[in-house]
């Protein structure tokens, strides 16, 4: 499986209308850029090829969510990392929103739980 922009709104659409996130008043798609590339690094060393990132953009008030294609070439991999980048997106108001600490993890728990993914590497 190869992600595109719109396999991501896709899923993303669906994991919205499940829970817990059906109750987390996310962004609409309208909101969001999704964006796929081969390499993501979240560095200038370029040391750590990412799975995803997220940011909002100010300037164009969107949130973006970008997909490493290579790491992410499963739908349970794609799946992981979409809910991954959604609970940064939930954070986004908050000073913690990049953080991966204990509300982050007490999300990641229960979407690990919920959707049967492990939580190594969530």
């Amino acid at each position: 499986m190869t992600p595109t922009p719109k396999i991501c709104e896709i899923i993303y659409c669906m994991v919205c209308q499940l829970p817990p996130l059906d109750k987390w008043k996310l962004p609409s798609t309208a909101q969001i850029v999704f964006k796929c590339v081969d390499e993501l690094y979240i560095d200038d060393a370029q040391t750590v090829n990412a799975y995803a990132t997220y940011v909002y953009n100010e300037e164009t008030e969107l949130h973006e969510i970008c997909i490493n294609k290579v790491r992410n070439n499963t739908y349970d991999a794609l799946l992981g990392s979409i809910l991954h980048e959604a609970i940064h997106m939930k954070r986004f108001k908050t000073k913690y929103w990049a953080e991966h600490d204990r509300v982050f993890k007490s999300y990641a728990n229960r979407i690990c739980k919920v959707y049967g993914l492990p939580k190594i590497g969530f």
